[in-house]
């Protein structure tokens, strides 16, 4: 997956294959407020270390900003909150 901050607000998604803009899933993202749902952002920098398995670091709630491609779509996200200095520097490499 290509998923990664492009700012302290933006963050990039990559969905698995099968989804596109058309079906349930892509469709839920792109209608998540319509539909009364939010969407946390959790992410890890790595899977894991030395076999061992690294915790998730939660970064907001954030909004579908846009889309583009099929099968797998590639989606922004704006993040309500721009990350914290702490999370900035660990996440965008400053």
């Amino acid at each position: 997956y290509h998923d990664y901050f492009k700012s302290e607000k933006i963050f990039h998604w990559q969905s698995r294959k099968e989804t596109t803009q058309n079906n349930d899933a892509g469709l839920a993202v792109m209608h998540h407020k319509d539909n009364g749902e939010k969407i946390h952002l959790f992410v890890r920098k790595m899977s894991s270390i030395n076999g061992r398995t690294l915790p998730f670091t939660y970064c907001g709630e954030m909004n579908y900003k846009s889309i583009n491609g099929n099968a797998p779509i590639n989606v922004d996200f704006e993040l309500i909150e721009p990350l914290n200095e702490k999370l900035k520097q660990e996440f965008l490499r400053l």
